[in-house]
């Protein structure tokens, strides 16, 4: 199963994939809330637009942690 971002719902397992987790990782994600789903019948999908805004949080965290590790650094000279 392999997933292409020109689609607009994931499955659990997609989402592993595309992140390089495990599927019970994303399970997690999703009981934490920082995650999003809904069920299709007995299906689970994770919508496009939630997997982007948690990939920009990761992406944003990153970078205030470069930053904070620049400022750390800079002090220290």
């Amino acid at each position: 199963m392999t997933a292409t971002l020109e689609q607009f719902f994931f499955r659990p397992q997609q989402v592993a994939d595309v992140l390089g987790v495990s599927r019970s990782e994303i399970y997690k994600l999703l009981k934490a809330n920082k995650l999003t789903s809904i069920l299709d019948g007995k299906k689970r999908l994770v919508p496009k637009a939630s997997l982007m805004n948690y990939v920009n949080s990761l992406n944003a965290r990153a970078t205030r942690y470069q930053a904070s590790f620049k400022n750390e650094k800079n002090k220290e000279n």
